[in-house]
């Protein structure tokens, strides 16, 4: 019922009360035996429950006639007939006893996770058999936690704002109680715990086999079951004995509520029945829920009081695992924007060196091309051959073909010296050439050695304390920063706040860079006017997280927590310096004065001058983290009650006076 719009006006209490007048009987009529004996039971039952509770979390305090006025209206409409006098509801020590006509009974309190419950126990008509039917709940919201917004503001290169919000639930689990029972108020003691992430479901059922069980044997949380398609809803294996057994059936899928199941162990009457006197119960009562009840603040028809730890403990649970991830982009308005000064650069820095002129080009003579070649053919013949076989008797030369021979052999010999002259005669060609060049080269080396000298000269002549101008640079981001804000934790008594922030991201960073050199640096370096243009560099956030604590407040229905700022080392690579030079090392090599990037970045200064170096930081500031308490409420009749919580140094207070728009 978080979030609705209660249905009562400002007189509903009003109205109430003149219900009460007519149906609750503050003067109540003496108890026979009977009811003695049972009202000695319920008195030594609750010592025995409060000795039990290991803790006292909060207490509820009920005017007992607004009460009995919804139990007599239950009773009247489940009370079959027609009855002969109206039903009346009397509040003794320890024990509520009510008159319908010929009816009459004890009515019996009991605890549900989020309700208060009664049933009839009828003692008249004797036999008789009541159906209690529904509307014997009297509802409340134990965990009235509304939402969780945090997030940051970035600045620097990346600019922006993160920040979301997301719903705290967890479900009340009513781990033990005890009533003390009085003629003008009714009050509970609750020792709770919580489900963390758990709300009643609405609409469908939860599927077969989809279904987590939380067992709570004797109050204590004994684990997580899965329950299979079919399976029987019994306490788990693991519980000894008789103990008391709790199951809280929740839709994995959904994670809500699909029903609680309660094993309740059968009514036992101590040992010690009669022997606890309602007044030292009364004191007992007193003495272990001190802090948590104000007789003297009871104007209230219906009022809890919370201890801080209990609403910690509640807070606690459903911040388990919460966990707030936004991707920030960067905004698309325009870039952030960067200047630095220059100082009057040292000419001690500048180095007028350069290197020494060499040729890799060869010029000699290999004659490869020019080879020796010969004419090695055969010039004999047969002249005398024997008839009978063929074979040669006699040989001589073959004049004519010697003379072929001579000629040839001499004629590549004189194509072999023309090759050769050819070839030194290119050789020789080379070499004119590259002398030529090394005299060029030494030629424009000694020249740009003068240039240099005399930009280095100049350079000396500025005075020290000479204005060298300015520098300005815009950076447009692009790409995206995760944002994750986790690990949220409150201390027991809610002093304080404890979060986690991550940040990781690749940026690039476009950017314009202009220098603006003062009139002494243009005279000197007439170059630095022509330093502008574009770049790119980039930021690498590698994963970073800090944890952060901060102080609680309450303001307005909401903690607060607000937190300081945070600066991370960023570096830029490269320098954005490096990259304009990167892109365009003309802009330099035309100073002709031997200088390079890093000179340029030592001359700049200011307290921007960091970013043109490089080193860059992005400030984290988180925004103040809230913690919303809704309004409490209570169902009772048909209406509905609702309080804001007013924080106190121990507890919190919820006051049920009046409904609002």
């Amino acid at each position: 019922m978080k979030g609705i719009t209660p249905a009562i006006r400002g007189t509903a209490v009003a109205v109430l009360l003149a219900v009460m007048a007519g149906c609750a009987s503050l003067s109540s009529p003496p108890l026979d035996d009977r009811a003695i004996r049972l009202q000695a039971e319920r008195t030594a039952e609750a010592a025995a429950a409060l000795a039990a509770m290991e803790r006292i979390d909060a207490v509820i305090t009920i005017d007992s006639p607004l009460l009995g006025s919804a139990i007599s209206d239950w009773l009247e409409r489940v009370l079959p007939g027609e009855l002969s006098a109206p039903a009346r509801v009397h509040f003794h020590d320890q024990l509520i006893w009510f008159t319908a006509g010929e009816w009459n009974g004890e009515i019996l309190l009991g605890f549900e996770d989020d309700a208060i419950t009664w049933q009839a126990d009828v003692r008249a008509p004797a036999g008789a058999v009541l159906e209690h039917g529904s509307g014997n709940r009297m509802a409340f919201d134990l965990a009235p936690l509304g939402i969780l917004e945090a997030g940051a503001r970035f600045s620097g290169a990346f600019e922006g704002v993160a920040d979301r919000s997301l719903p705290l639930t967890a479900w009340p689990v009513m781990r033990a109680g005890a009533l003390l029972v009085q003629p003008d108020n009714t009050r509970l003691a609750l020792d709770l715990a919580f489900l963390a992430g758990v709300r009643r479901c609405e609409g469908a059922g939860a599927q077969e086999g989809l279904l987590l069980v939380y067992d709570f044997v004797d109050g204590n949380p004994t684990g997580v079951r899965r329950l299979d398609a079919g399976a029987a809803m019994a306490p788990p294996a693991t519980r000894k004995g008789q103990q008391p057994w709790t199951g809280y059936f929740v839709d994995a899928g959904r994670e809500c509520l699909v029903r609680v199941v309660r094993e309740q162990p059968p009514r036992v009457v101590p040992a010690t029945t009669g022997s606890v006197a309602f007044t030292d119960y009364e004191q007992a009562f007193g003495a272990a829920t001190a802090g948590l009840v104000d007789p003297g603040h009871d104007d209230a028809p219906v009022s809890m009081v919370m201890a801080r730890s209990a609403l910690a403990t509640a807070l606690r649970t459903a911040l388990v695992d919460q966990s707030i991830a936004v991707s920030l982009q960067p905004r698309g308005d325009g870039s952030s924007r960067f200047s630095a000064a220059m100082q009057a650069p040292s000419a001690d820095e500048l180095s007028c060196a350069s290197s020494e002129c060499t040729t890799q080009q060869q010029c000699t003579v290999s004659h490869e091309n020019c080879p020796l070649l010969r004419d090695t053919r055969q010039c004999t013949v047969c002249s005398l051959r024997n008839p009978l076989n063929n074979r040669c008797l006699a040989e001589e030369q073959d004049t004519e073909c010697l003379q072929a021979r001579d000629r040839r052999n001499e004629r590549m010999a004189q194509e072999r010296q023309a090759c050769i002259a050819v070839e030194e005669e290119a050789r020789d060609a080379c070499l004119v050439v590259r002398d030529q060049a090394l005299l060029q080269c030494r030629t424009q080396r000694q020249q740009r050695l003068d240039q240099c000298q005399a930009a280095v000269e100049r350079v000396a002549a500025l005075r020290p304390s000479a204005p060298g101008g300015r520098v300005d640079m815009a950076i447009r981001p692009s790409g995206a920063l995760d944002v994750r804000f986790s690990g949220f934790s409150v201390d027991a008594s809610l002093q304080q706040l404890r979060m986690a922030v991550d940040v990781a991201g690749n940026l690039e960073l476009a950017g314009e860079m202009a220098f603006t050199p003062s009139g002494d640096l243009a005279g000197a370096l007439p170059c630095t006017a022509r330093w502008k243009g574009d770049f790119t560099t980039f930021a690498d956030l590698a994963t970073w997280d800090g944890a952060l604590v901060s102080p609680l407040e309450f303001e307005g229905g909401r903690l607060v927590a607000r937190w300081s700022g945070l600066a991370r080392p960023v570096p830029l690579s490269p320098s954005p310096i490096r990259a304009l030079f990167r892109v365009q090392p003309g802009l330099l090599a035309g100073c002709q004065a031997g200088m390079n990037a890093a000179w340029v970045e030592r001359a700049l200064s200011g307290e921007q001058a960091g970013v043109f170096q490089g080193r860059h930081e992005l400030v984290t500031q988180p925004l103040p983290t809230r913690v919303s308490l809704l309004p409490g409420w209570v169902t009772l009749m048909g209406e509905t009650l609702v309080a804001e919580p007013v924080m106190g140094e121990a507890s919190v207070r919820f006051d049920y006076v009046t409904g609002k728009d």
